[in-house]
């Protein structure tokens, strides 16, 4: 639930994530992401706490953003990645 200008949102169900705030909160986290560098086959990756990058470079631009655009995919869609439920 969320609560914005003392207006309440419906509560919904979470079904897939990691819990915010919780003690356990960081390690589930590296659990839940930590296999997304096997996913990745064109761009390298950087995982540090909560932030990713990743990085690409190729001299043609139409090939560099065709080419993050499919990666990005893969991240924001979970496309070709088993949900992981935590």
């Amino acid at each position: 639930m969320i609560k914005v200008n003392g207006v309440k949102s419906n509560l919904h169900e979470v079904l897939c994530g990691v819990p915010q705030g919780s003690i356990l909160g960081p390690l589930l986290f590296i659990l839940y992401i930590n296999d997304l560098i096997e996913y990745l086959s064109d761009s390298r990756i950087n995982l540090y706490a909560d932030d990713t990058a990743l990085y690409y470079a190729n001299s043609d631009l139409e090939m560099l953003m065709s080419t993050l655009e499919s990666e990005m995919h893969i991240v924001g869609e979970g496309e070709q990645i088993d949900t992981k439920c935590v």
